[in-house]
């Protein structure tokens, strides 16, 4: 499997708001899953997100599998993220595509490229 990695300028404050996006944006689950036991309908903002040293990883929150891992680089304010994505796993893809439109959906953020 190759596995494609998109990198991008973005601050802290704006990778927090791309991961409550794609939060935002994951469906429940079906009535006969986990997720939908857990299933919350609050509104996720960038305080609600954790963003360690590493970055931002979400698997399951609030009920909702969104299945998200953005990297910190050495370069300040350069991040990274894996470009191939499952609608089995990332049910956010259904409001954003691409990782691309994910990442566009916080202005000011910027592609630098997107490589294997």
């Amino acid at each position: 499997m190759v596995c494609h990695i998109m990198k991008f300028k973005a601050t802290e404050l704006q990778v927090l708001q791309i991961a409550a996006n794609a939060v935002n944006a994951s469906n429940p689950g079906d009535p006969h899953s986990m997720g939908w036991l857990h299933y919350s309908e609050k509104v996720f903002t960038p305080e609600d997100i954790k963003f360690t040293s590493r970055g931002v990883s979400l698997d399951y929150v609030g009920g909702r599998m969104v299945k998200l891992t953005i990297r910190t680089t050495e370069t300040p304010e350069v991040f990274y993220i894996r470009n191939d994505l499952d609608i089995e796993y990332q049910s956010w893809v259904t409001k954003y595509p691409t990782v691309q439109s994910l990442i566009e959906s916080v202005k000011g953020t910027e592609i630098i490229n997107d490589e294997t």
